[in-house]
């Protein structure tokens, strides 16, 4: 059999059985104007309209490819665009038959699960892949398909992730799990295409803008409606840090000293995000003036703060970063600041990528920045009077 990859972010072939609901609408290169580090800089980025598929009965490999009966195998579901995820394979394999036969591609069809009426999601464990990756394309769809649709996800997406549903308007009872990397056929299956990526070629940061920003104006305001006075998190100040000490890898070395530096400029809170229901992290990050986070999976969710909140990031160095950060400080208009840190010998990696490994911060260039950081404060203040 003869492979055909294509690319929901391309072109329909001729003899394709897909329809699309939402056609690609093309990249557009864009450039933010983000604060960063107390300077307007500029971010280029690819900027699309997320497109939607539809198929009538095809194979979904791996739980994440769609593949019809006239050999089209299609991809742009996931971030990852540049190859196959196999199980039990770390990094992206090659688009080929012996690799597609290991997601099942070669299994007889009328052995396979069949779902009847259904919206390819996947689904990742990670909290910020499933925040820019994962629900951005049910926010996409929610309001194209029939009551009598389910959004089938993986069932490595933690429940508590699952929780933010309500926050778009849709019930957790839409909801159908199979398991990861699973191969099914699906009789009708809607396929958005992932809303957030890094451009397989040019490697630039794309997203559908319109779309994040109405979906996390609408997650706000769901929040808001929703949370009730008694369930409110405690709070004695409007700064956060989220720091890593309790986690297993990529932990700053010297969180508490930093912290102790930074508690000499402004006041904070400490929060671990995971403990607070979704309505609370979103409405804890939006009344937040300040935030302060070590690099990690909790930190896309500064797209819920309001414009013009100071974000210090905390990261390792050789770290890109992109999607933790400063992405969304580009896209809501906040302001940025990133503060890299260093290895020694001693720093070990519990974690199974090199970016895992833990880090240090220097005290010096961490109170230099803070003093940056105070005086650009005081800048934009004097500029709000005299303007």
């Amino acid at each position: 059999m003869k492979i055909k990859p294509v690319s929901l972010f391309g072109k329909k072939p001729e003899n394709s059985t897909i329809e699309f609901i939402r056609p690609f609408s093309g990249y557009k290169k864009k450039i933010f104007k983000a604060r960063e580090d107390g300077k307007i800089n500029p971010f280029p980025h690819l900027s699309y309209e997320s497109p939607v598929g539809y198929f009538e009965k095809c194979i979904v490999l791996g739980g994440m490819y769609p593949f019809d009966p006239v050999g089209h195998f299609w991809y742009g579901t996931t971030y990852f665009q540049s190859g196959l995820e196999l199980p039990n394979f770390q990094g992206l394999a090659p688009i080929s038959l012996e690799n597609l036969d290991k997601l099942g591609l070669s299994k007889n069809w009328n052995e396979l699960e069949t779902f009847k009426k259904v919206v390819l999601i996947h689904g990742r464990d990670n909290f910020g892949h499933f925040l820019f990756e994962i629900i951005g394309k049910i926010f996409l769809v929610k309001n194209l398909v029939e009551s009598d649709y389910t959004y089938l996800v993986s069932d490595d997406i933690p429940d508590r992730f699952l929780d933010y549903l309500p926050l778009l308007g849709v019930p957790k009872k839409k909801i159908t799990k199979y398991p990861k990397f699973a191969t099914f056929v699906a009789e009708k299956i809607i396929v958005p295409a992932v809303s957030a990526h890094r451009h397989p070629k040019h490697k630039f940061p794309s997203l559908d803008n319109d779309l994040f920003k109405r979906m996390i104006g609408e997650i706000i305001d769901y929040a808001k409606a929703s949370s009730s006075q008694e369930n409110k998190p405690k709070k004695t100040s409007s700064g956060l840090f989220i720091g890593r000490e309790k986690e297993k890898w990529r932990r700053l070395e010297n969180e508490r000293d930093v912290r102790s530096v930074a508690k000499n400029f402004f006041s904070f809170d400490m929060l671990n995000p995971a403990s607070l229901d979704p309505s609370n992290q979103v409405l804890s990050f939006n009344h937040a003036d300040i935030v302060f986070a070590v690099a990690g999976g909790a930190n896309p969710t500064v797209m819920f703060c309001k414009p013009g909140t100071i974000v210090i990031e905390l990261i390792p160095p050789n770290f890109r970063g992109d999607w933790g950060m400063r992405i969304w400080c580009a896209l809501l208009n906040l302001n940025y600041w990133r503060v890299t840190g260093e290895y020694s010998d001693h720093h070990v990696n519990l974690g199974s990528l090199p970016i895992d490994r833990d880090f240090g911060i220097s005290l010096e260039y961490f109170r230099k920045t803070m003093d940056s950081v105070s005086e650009n404060l005081s800048e934009l203040y004097l500029e709000r009077i005299y303007t």
